[in-house]
């Protein structure tokens, strides 16, 4: 009991906290801090791209979200825009029909598939020679396209994701989901410094189209395209000064259901396909990387249940077991105070977040260990 105690509270506390500390140290001593670009570039010819939109039952974004696109920074002619609608059944597809000649086309899927499926059927249909994705909710930042498409001068590179930026942060959900993708924007620029990043975000990132793959509709491009392509030899990158804005769920148990239906996904994935951390297909340094920052943050909520178990069970035995003990319990309290209360304090509402966080991926993990997975995602109203 001893044993797995202190394996579980070293791997918990390696994940979140030494594991940043070493990609910190590694990237000060190999890498080279990358100069900032002060505008458009001036280049003579700049490629076509593609931007596709995913969209489901978007009505009350889908025309904010053009507008936006419309302002980018980008040369003129260069820039196709497809909005793939995924069965919407709301007036999403009559309000991107008006702006089809202004050059966007839309590409409507007539059975529901889920957004990967959707993003897939536009792909095919694409012409630009790097394909740049969006949310419809995404608000891009003028430079976000160039920024992006920048990074694509190196041949090596096939994959960049920018920096998604909450807007709400003010609010409970949008402080605590703001506060831990901050953390992860970190970890994010640190393993693209140091190789290639673990995954990326779905609101603004960019392919190359030669590299562009195909996945399996129960499987995202967050995930998927940076690993598959890092396995191909190719490089996937992060741009923080690529900016796309969202408003973050308002209410926990919105972003719960998001977390669940991700997770779930992300859960499938691992339990059928292991050789994602084979160093042998990845090399060491991404293996690494993969465990560190994936795998174990997954497995997070199994640690906590054997810490939480174990030093019950030890509190007899030693001062250091029953204070673990009972910060477990002071933790876990306050986590409960701020879900069964709703306080807004960032004492009750940090530990809430961590605990449902945590939660979420246990629920997705028996969802995925019971085929119980769906490709299709809903949205979270107060993100629109």
């Amino acid at each position: 009991m001893i044993i797995l105690f202190w394996a579980a509270a070293a791997l918990t506390f390696y994940t979140f906290f030494l594991y940043p500390v070493f990609l910190s140290l590694l990237v000060r001593l190999i890498s080279k801090r990358e100069p900032d670009s002060p505008g458009l570039p001036d280049k003579p010819e700049w490629p076509r791209i593609s931007l596709i939109i995913a969209a489901h039952n978007e009505e009350k974004v889908i025309e904010k979200k053009l507008f936006n696109t419309a302002e980018l920074d980008y040369p003129s002619g260069q820039l196709e825009v497809i909005v793939v609608s995924d069965n919407s059944t709301d007036s999403t597809n009559e309000l991107v029909r008006k702006y089809e000649n202004k050059g966007v086309i839309l590409v409507e899927v007539d059975q529901r598939r889920g957004k990967t499926f959707a993003q897939n059927q536009a792909a095919r249909v694409s012409t630009g020679r790097i394909l740049f994705f969006s949310d419809a909710n995404s608000i891009w930042e003028k430079d976000a396209l160039w920024r992006l498409a920048e990074r694509f001068e190196n041949p090596g590179t096939g994959y960049v994701c920018g920096r998604l930026k909450y807007i709400n942060e003010e609010t409970g959900s949008g402080f605590s989901e703001g506060l831990y993708w901050k953390y992860e924007l970190y970890l994010r620029f640190l393993e693209s410094r140091l190789f290639s990043v673990t995954a990326g975000n779905g609101a603004v990132y960019a392919v190359r189209a030669g590299d562009y793959l195909e996945i399996d509709d129960l499987y995202c491009h967050d995930l998927e395209l940076p690993h598959e392509l890092v396995k191909r030899g190719k490089l996937a990158l992060y741009e923080p000064a690529a900016v796309a804005c969202e408003k973050a769920a308002v209410e926990v148990e919105e972003e719960y259901a998001r977390k669940v239906r991700m997770l779930s996904r992300t859960w499938r994935r691992i339990l059928t396909g292991p050789s994602l951390y084979n160093p042998f297909k990845y090399g060491p340094v991404y293996s690494w990387m993969m465990i560190s920052h994936r795998l174990l943050r997954y497995m997070v909520p199994f640690f906590q249940i054997i810490i939480f178990g174990s030093s019950w069970f030890l509190r007899n035995s030693g001062s250091v077991y029953l204070a673990a003990f009972a910060a477990q319990l002071a933790f876990y309290a306050l986590a409960l105070a701020g879900k069964m209360l709703k306080l807004r304090n960032r004492l009750f509402f940090v530990p809430y977040y961590f605990c449902m966080f945590n939660l979420a991926s246990l629920v997705g993990f028996f969802k995925a260990l019971s085929g119980n997975v769906s490709p299709v995602w809903e949205k979270a109203d107060s993100t629109r």
